[in-house]
C-alpha cells in the first residue's frame, strides 16, 4: 500500500446513496483509476480486491458487521449524515481510519483519504513488526521446550542440552529453531540420533 498513490487506488463505495456516489466520483474524477458501488451481498467476495473503501454507515440497507471490515485490513473512511459521540465510538471500534460527513467537500475528501492511507501504512508496519516478534518468540519457545526434553532425557544441564541440539542442527544442516520444531514433532527419532552420536563419541 505504501507504494500506491491516490491515482492508482481501486476504490469501493459501499452505499445505495446515488448522490453520495455521484459526489465522490466527481471529486475523484481526476485521481480515480477505478471504483465500484458494492452491494451487501458482494461484500465478502469483492472488497478484498480493492485498495480503499468508503462505507455509508447510516443506511440500513448496508448493516455494518465487524468481520466485513476488520478482516479486510483496508484503509477505510466512514460516511455519515451526522456525527455523535456514540457513533464515533462505534466507528472507532470497527476500525475506520477517518469519518466524513455528507454532503462531501472536495478538500476534506482528499485530505481524509491521504490521512487514512498513512494511518493504514503505519498499522501495516506495526502489524509486520508484531508478527516478526511473535515468530521470534515462537522459535524461542520451541528451543526451550526441546532443551527441557533433552535435559530430562539425558540428565544434563541446560547448557549441555543446548549444545547437543546445536550440534544436531549442524549435522542436519538446519537452523537450531527448525531442528527444535522437528525434534518436538518426532522426538523418539531425534533422541535416538543423539544417543547414537554419543555412543560413537564414547567408542
Amino acid at each position: 500500500m505504501s507504494s500506491l498513490t491516490l491515482s492508482e487506488l481501486k476504490i469501493a463505495i459501499v452505499t445505495s446513496d446515488i448522490e453520495a456516489v455521484r459526489d465522490l466520483t466527481s471529486i475523484l474524477d481526476n485521481a480515480l483509476t477505478h471504483y465500484s458501488v458494492v452491494s451487501q451481498a458482494e461484500i465478502k467476495g469483492q472488497l478484498d480486491a480493492f485498495d480503499f473503501v468508503f462505507w455509508n454507515c447510516d443506511q440500513s440497507l448496508f448493516p455494518l458487521r465487524e468481520s466485513d471490515l476488520i478482516d479486510l485490513l483496508l484503509p477505510r473512511i466512514a460516511l455519515v449524515q451526522n456525527v455523535g459521540s456514540h457513533k464515533l465510538r462505534w466507528i472507532e471500534t470497527l476500525g475506520f481510519h477517518m469519518v466524513l460527513t455528507l454532503p462531501l467537500c472536495v478538500d476534506e475528501v482528499l485530505v481524509n483519504m491521504t490521512c487514512a492511507l498513512r494511518m493504514h501504512e503505519r498499522e501495516s508496519r506495526l502489524r509486520s513488526q508484531r508478527e516478526a516478534l511473535q515468530a521470534k518468540l515462537d522459535c524461542r519457545r520451541f528451543v526451550i521446550l526441546a532443551q527441557l526434553d533433552v535435559m530430562k532425557t539425558f540428565s544434563c544441564s541446560e547448557q549441555k542440552a543446548y549444545e547437543l541440539l546445536r550440534i544436531l542442527a549442524m549435522d542436519s544442516h538446519l537452523e537450531i529453531e527448525e531442528l527444535c520444531v522437528r525434534f518436538l514433532g518426532a522426538r523418539d527419532k531425534w533422541v535416538d540420533t543423539i544417543k547414537r552420536r554419543n555412543m560413537r563419541r564414547a567408542g
